[in-house]
């Protein structure tokens, strides 16, 4: 939830941030998708820690592909791995939410996240053999958040923040939290096809301007990687 949010976020606020890619890894070599969760994937089925080779980050915001989900099947070793680490949920009305996935990508025909999630079989995730509903998607996110909030609790070294990102405060309590000047959130990646009050224009180009600064990034750290 909000990913991309947070992303421009803290990138806004001088922090070097992740956002479903990891260009800096250095597990990629030419031709590969330089995706966080590949890299991640590559690096724990080799042994290492999930991040050890995935770039110098401050901040990940979204570490999945829509596939594959480290922060859910690999939250333990994330949790073990990084003792000092901040771990962030965010929260909005789970109705709400089932609707933007369940509408997500903005096409009239699926599928839909909703739909793909089911099949990838993650961890907690509802059966795939009936039809999706918003109670089952709120339990999983539900559950999900009490195991974070378990497994964080076990190490007073690490940090939890948990915002609602609807919240019409929400700026300024990014602000309190991180000291990052509230100006740097604004909501991002939303579809008008279920948001009509949103001003497309002003969507539109937010979604111009990160496709380029990541086309950017990547192409700064094009070419072969060495293990």
């Amino acid at each position: 939830m909000g990913t991309t949010s947070l992303w421009k976020f803290f990138k806004c606020g001088g922090l070097a941030t992740s956002h479903y890619y990891c260009p800096q890894n250095t597990t990629c070599r030419k031709g590969c998708k330089e995706s966080c969760a590949d890299c991640i994937q590559l690096l724990v089925e080799s042994g290492l820690s999930p991040l050890s080779k995935c770039g110098k980050y401050d901040v990940h915001t979204q570490m999945d592909d829509g596939y594959y989900f480290p922060q859910i099947e690999l939250l333990e070793q994330f949790v073990n791995g990084y003792p000092n680490a901040t771990f962030f949920l965010s929260f909005r009305n789970m109705t709400k939410w089932y609707h933007s996935i369940s509408n997500w990508p903005p096409r009239k025909n699926g599928p839909h996240l909703d739909e793909r999630w089911k099949r990838k079989n993650i961890t907690g995730s509802p059966s795939n053999e009936r039809r999706s509903n918003p109670k089952e998607f709120s339990d999983w996110y539900c559950k999900h958040v009490k195991r974070v909030r378990n497994l964080v609790a076990q190490n007073p070294l690490h940090t939890l923040v948990e915002v609602d990102i609807e919240d019409p405060e929400i700026g300024q309590r990014m602000e309190d939290i991180f000291g990052i000047d509230q100006s740097c959130w604004g909501n991002t990646n939303v579809n008008v096809r279920i948001h009509p009050e949103v001003n497309r224009s002003e969507v539109m180009l937010s979604r111009l301007i990160m496709k380029q600064e990541k086309t950017d990034v990547i192409e700064g750290y094009n070419g072969d990687r060495i293990n």
